[in-house]
């Protein structure tokens, strides 16, 4: 008989023998918090939450859990999809593999550090299809204009997220290039600072005139507003460029860490993004 023991990675607990063969199964989680037996039915990923949780709709997750994070090494994606990552920095032989919020992170020096997943169309958001994205994050320099997660290119991105430009770098920014202009939306207030903050993004397209991008910090909605647009909006121009972590393609490179990034094709609910962010600010 098979014996499964759970391993807790990020937000999930995934019952497995051996954590390098798992991925994220779909259908939905249980959330139940691990008490003693051994056995399990399956391998299904369990959400550490007491409540449903629908993983359907997760197409990639990383957490970071790699021991070692060098030039070249890959990245490891726990779902379906293969999406794994290829780490590259302009700093070869230097360890990026450090303490996390969650387990270990990626850190990154802001000059040349990234992960690039390489194109497949799920990636693409496009028009009538929802999104969400989740990650924790801890700045090191204050710099504008630093990229969290991008898919394109700076000059024309499918997604991206954020910080501020010069004057409003502890805000987090959401936006996305529709084939002519950029669309912009922007937090009212800073909520970046020198510690962890744990981010989410929801949106959908096509959008209404009340609909606007959600913003989280730290399990809570952020006010916010488009900088130079306004709702119902086009929907974005979708690309054949990569998905990149910590820079937008090879611009807008990020000093910190990025811990447990996750990438959705539907709107998680307040109450996901508050359970997410509660369970793993108890982890140790």
């Amino acid at each position: 008989m098979m014996t499964w023991r759970p391993t807790s990675i990020g937000i999930f607990t995934v019952w497995s023998a051996t954590l390098a063969t798992v991925v994220l199964a779909s259908g939905c989680g249980r959330g139940l918090t691990y008490r003693g037996s051994t056995s399990a039915p399956d391998s299904t990923p369990r959400l550490l939450s007491g409540a449903w949780f629908d993983m359907s709709s997760l197409i990639g997750y990383w957490p970071f859990e790699e021991v070692s994070l060098q030039n070249g090494d890959s990245v490891l994606n726990l779902t379906v999809h293969p999406l794994a990552g290829t780490f590259l920095t302009d700093n070869p032989g230097v360890e990026k593999s450090v303490k996390g919020r969650v387990g270990r992170a990626m850190e990154t020096d802001g000059t040349g550090d990234k992960v690039v997943v390489g194109h497949t169309s799920i990636l693409n958001w496009v028009g009538g299809q929802e999104i969400s994205i989740m990650f924790w994050v801890k700045p090191t320099l204050a710099n504008a204009d630093q990229t969290f997660l991008c898919k394109g290119t700076a000059t024309g991105n499918n997604y991206s997220i954020s910080n501020g430009s010069s004057g409003y770098e502890s805000r987090l920014v959401f936006s996305y290039f529709d084939g002519a202009a950029w669309h912009t939306f922007r937090t009212d207030d800073g909520p970046l600072n020198f510690e962890w903050t744990h981010v989410a993004v929801t949106f959908r397209m096509p959008n209404s005139t009340t609909e606007y991008p959600v913003i989280y910090a730290n399990g809570v909605a952020m006010p916010g507003s488009y900088v130079a647009s306004s709702p119902p909006l086009p929907p974005p121009q979708t690309n054949a460029g990569p998905l990149t972590m910590s820079a937008c393609d090879a611009a807008e490179f990020f000093s910190g860490r990025l811990d447990d990034v996750s990438l959705w094709n539907r709107i998680l609910t307040p109450g996901e993004v508050a359970l997410a962010h509660l369970y793993q600010s108890a982890s140790p």
